[in-house]
């Protein structure tokens, strides 16, 4: 297993060349973190344990896209909804090239915000999306894909803050409408235009 740990410090922390008391605390946490890396391969995940900016939402399994024997993969979710009602995108009507499957929702996000025309998405309010915790910032959040999505859905209860309402996925079906899911009953559609205002939920991946 490996982890890549980004830390921030702002300026603002350091006056008169003395550690402030918030700094000197991250400081305390980044030195003891060492022990903690020595320890992550017996440390094991498990779905619904804070980890990462967010709640571990799922953890990839031999035959899925990504899965690598001997190491811990998946993604977390974002503890709470980044919206509770956005248009998938403000370009109606053009077939942006996505995927379905696991692994695909950060590509399909880049193609959303790529499109020509395009100002405003789910896709861009999930990577505006940015957290600090434990004095680490996470800010690499994407939109889940269509089958990344149904794994927040199987998983809905662990992760927790769930609307019984439509959710997006990053994932397209045609030139106008987009997969998304209801999370009142599980059912995925692939009939709500572009234009629909569902909710967001904002995944990374470790």
């Amino acid at each position: 297993m490996k982890y890549q740990i980004k830390t921030v410090f702002p300026l603002s922390l350091f006056r008169f060349r003395k550690v402030s008391h918030v700094a000197l605390l991250c400081l305390v946490i980044m030195s003891s973190l060492s022990s903690v890396a020595r320890s992550a391969e017996a440390h094991t995940l498990q779905v619904g344990d804070e980890f990462g900016g967010g709640i571990v939402a799922y953890i990839l399994q031999p035959g899925d896209p990504g899965f690598i024997a001997g190491e811990v993969h998946g993604f977390v979710a974002a503890k709470a909804d980044q919206s509770d009602g956005a248009a998938w995108s403000n370009v109606t009507d053009a077939n942006a090239v996505t995927g379905t499957a696991l692994g695909s929702g950060p590509s399909n996000t880049a193609v959303i915000r790529k499109q020509p025309g395009h100002t405003a998405s789910a896709a861009e309010v999930s990577v505006d999306y940015t957290v600090t915790a434990d004095c680490s910032t996470y800010d690499d959040w994407y939109l889940p894909s269509r089958d990344e999505l149904h794994k927040l859905y199987l998983n809905r209860h662990a992760i927790g803050a769930f609307a019984d309402f439509f959710y997006w996925s990053s994932s397209g079906y045609d030139e106008k409408s987009v997969w998304s899911q209801n999370f009142s009953d599980g059912r995925p559609s692939f009939d709500k235009p572009r234009n629909f205002k569902a909710r967001v939920r904002s995944i990374r991946s470790f």
